[in-house]
């Protein structure tokens, strides 16, 4: 069988101290991309003749290089994304690291066609100063904790996105080609969150799937964005991530797993009522009242809501088993149960 292609897109500006170290970690791969493709987005450092350098240990892999004006990070994905022709896009930022065989370990899990977004577990390195730095990591490392922990507690790993974005950042994202078109590409009105946008946005169209090793390291230092975005423009980009959801979730979606009324009766108007950011923005305040009141065709069935309360149940049972140590991931069973109900509805 002919292993589906993918490609490695990559933005870059003013990172010649580090993108080396990402590329390396590319061109390592225990499954290869075919193509690795790389905007430079106005650099005023010595970054085009880092990548230069790199590129000549990519062996077979086809590496292209763009070197133009900044038009921001935005822009340059959706630039990168539209210019590969493989059947898979991985994202890397060109501060971020992969490891050997996160290319492998999730494409193993793509569909033969159809949608695919894929993520993994990450890992953090900080490049700051030494006190700054043990800082910042025990700082991410807990917010990672709490972040997977939410996230585990919710019924599907598109639940998990939607309420504490597990995946991190974009770095993490191998996404089928075709889910780009169908999403429409990355938002630019975003100040911070167009990686949380694109994957909430998916969420109609494609069940995420999750791999919980390490498989990529999220690098820290002073030039994050995220460090440097205040908190009124956070508040912003959330609402407005919201609010393009609200449009999606009042009526049926290509993905059954989707978090909608229509998909989950009784559990979604309890999620959307907690569901509340740090900043206040809750996602009950997006949606009409008919829509959180509304269950759908599938709840006016009298069986509906109890055979939701058994795939519930069976959800803690599976929950149980896992911890005593059957080798299968909560997501996976949260996913195969949910399925097994929706199938009978």
């Amino acid at each position: 069988m002919t292993l589906a292609s993918v490609a490695v897109v990559i933005p870059c500006r003013d990172r010649g101290h580090c993108i080396a170290e990402s590329l390396a970690s590319v061109f390592a791969q225990t499954r290869p991309p075919r193509e690795v493709h790389v905007i430079d987005d106005g650099s005023k450092d010595d970054s085009v003749q880092v990548i230069e350098r790199a590129f000549a240990n990519a062996g077979a892999i086809r590496c292209f290089l763009t070197v133009r004006d900044h038009r921001g990070v935005v822009t340059t994905r959706n630039e990168l994304c539209r210019a590969v022709t493989t059947d898979y896009v991985a994202f890397l930022d060109s501060d971020d690291i992969y490891a050997p065989q996160r290319l492998e370990a999730i494409l193993d899990r793509a569909p033969r066609e159809g949608h695919f977004l894929g993520f993994s577990g990450i890992d953090f390195h900080s490049a700051r100063s030494e006190e700054d730095g043990e800082q910042s990591l025990t700082a991410w490392h807990e917010e990672y904790r709490r972040r997977l922990a939410q996230g585990m507690s919710l019924p599907t790993a598109g639940f998990s996105l939607l309420h504490s974005h597990i995946a991190i950042t974009q770095s993490n994202y191998v996404i089928s080609r075709g889910l780009f078109d169908a999403v429409g590409g990355f938002d630019s009105r975003m100040h911070i969150s167009d990686d949380w946008d694109f994957a909430v946005q998916s969420l109609p169209f494609v069940e995420p799937t999750f791999v919980p090793e390490p498989l990529m390291t999220y690098r820290l230092h002073t030039g994050n964005i995220s460090a440097r975005c205040p908190e009124p423009k956070k508040a912003q980009d959330i609402s407005r991530v919201l609010d393009k959801a609200a449009g999606w979730m009042v009526g049926p979606t290509p993905n059954p797993l989707a978090p909608t009324p229509h998909n989950w009766p009784q559990l979604f108007r309890i999620f959307a009522v907690l569901n509340q950011s740090a900043a206040g923005v809750s996602l009950a305040s997006r949606l009409p009242q008919e829509v959180l009141l509304s269950v759908g065709e599938a709840a006016r069935s009298r069986s509906a809501p109890a055979r939701e309360a058994e795939a519930i149940r069976e959800l803690i049972a599976s929950a149980r088993l896992e911890n005593a140590g059957d080798g299968h991931s909560t997501l996976e069973l949260m996913q195969r149960c949910h399925r097994q109900w929706s199938s009978q509805t």
